[in-house]
């Protein structure tokens, strides 16, 4: 009989967001901010990563702040 272990929720931003989004809906948020940066940027090819983690730090904030 396996015996069941029960982790105490922290109230951080990250249980916040698990709760209401999932983990596809998160990235799906972060991709789509990424390529609006990328199309505001005039397309220009080189900065994936930084447009990536933009997206991240404003997806992330927007969501903490909800």
């Amino acid at each position: 009989m396996e015996k069941s272990i029960k982790y105490p929720v922290k109230k951080s931003v990250v249980a916040k967001m698990t709760l209401t989004l999932t983990p596809k809906e998160i990235h799906d948020k972060i991709q789509k901010k990424a390529f609006e940066l990328y199309k505001k940027r005039g397309r220009t090819k080189g900065s994936d990563w930084n447009d990536w983690f933009e997206a991240e730090r404003i997806v992330m904030s927007d969501l903490k702040n909800s």
